[in-house]
C-alpha cells in the first residue's frame, strides 16, 4: 500500500498507480508529501536525481524528507488554483522568463523534464515559480547540441527509450504545443539560449 499515517489535511491526488500525494499537518506547517507504490520506486528516483541535480535551484520546491517509497517537500499557496484559464495564461505570461529559465536549467544540467505543462507549475505569493513532478525525468545520456532541440522543446525522438507519462504519444510535450500559445515563438522566447 502507498499511503502515509501522518495526519492528512488533504487528499490531492489518490487515484493514479503510481503515486499518491497528501498534505500533511506537521507542527502547525504544512507539506506535501509523495507516496510511490512500490512497483514505480523507479518514478522516485528520478525525483530525487532531479532535486540532486538542481538543488542550487530555488525553482524546485523545498526538499524537506525522503523515505524508502516517499518525498516530502513543503507546500506552497498556489496562485493558480481556482481561477481561470484566461488568468493562468496571464500569470503565466508574466512569469514567461521564469518558465524559460527553467527550460533552460534542465537542458543545462543535461535533464529533460518531460511533463513540463502549466499543470506543474506553482506560482507562489511569497516564493515565486515553482516546477514539480520530476517522474518523468530523463537524463541525457547525450545531451543535444543545441537547447532548441532539447526533448523539452522538441519533443522526443521516435526511438526514445524511456517512458512518457500516461496518455502522451511521442513526441510527447513540446514547446510548440505547449508554450507557444501561451508564451509566443520560440526563437523570440530564448534570446538567452545557445
Amino acid at each position: 500500500h502507498y499511503c502515509t499515517d501522518e495526519k492528512v489535511k488533504k487528499v490531492i491526488r489518490s487515484n493514479t498507480r503510481r503515486s499518491k500525494m497528501y498534505i500533511v499537518s506537521r507542527n502547525n506547517e504544512y507539506f506535501l508529501k509523495k507516496v510511490y507504490n512500490h512497483n514505480f520506486l523507479n518514478h522516485l528516483k528520478r525525483e530525487l536525481d532531479v532535486y540532486e541535480a538542481l538543488s542550487h535551484s530555488t525553482y524546485l520546491p523545498e526538499l524537506v524528507e525522503v523515505g524508502s517509497s516517499y518525498v516530502v517537500t513543503r507546500w506552497y499557496d498556489n496562485q493558480f488554483l481556482g481561477i481561470t484559464e484566461k488568468e493562468t495564461q496571464r500569470l503565466l505570461n508574466l512569469h514567461r522568463n521564469d518558465i524559460r529559465s527553467i527550460l533552460k536549467l534542465f537542458y543545462d544540467n543535461s535533464i529533460a523534464h518531460l511533463d513540463f505543462h502549466p499543470g506543474n507549475l506553482i506560482l507562489c505569493p511569497d516564493n515565486g515559480l515553482k516546477v514539480t513532478d520530476f517522474e518523468f525525468s530523463y537524463k541525457y545520456s547525450s545531451k543535444p547540441d543545441h537547447f532548441n532541440y532539447s526533448y523539452d522543446i522538441a519533443g522526443v525522438p521516435h526511438d526514445f527509450p524511456g517512458d512518457l507519462p500516461r496518455g502522451t504519444v511521442k513526441p510527447g510535450i513540446t514547446y510548440e504545443n505547449t508554450w507557444q500559445k501561451i508564451l509566443g515563438p520560440l526563437h523570440s522566447a530564448s534570446s538567452n539560449s545557445q
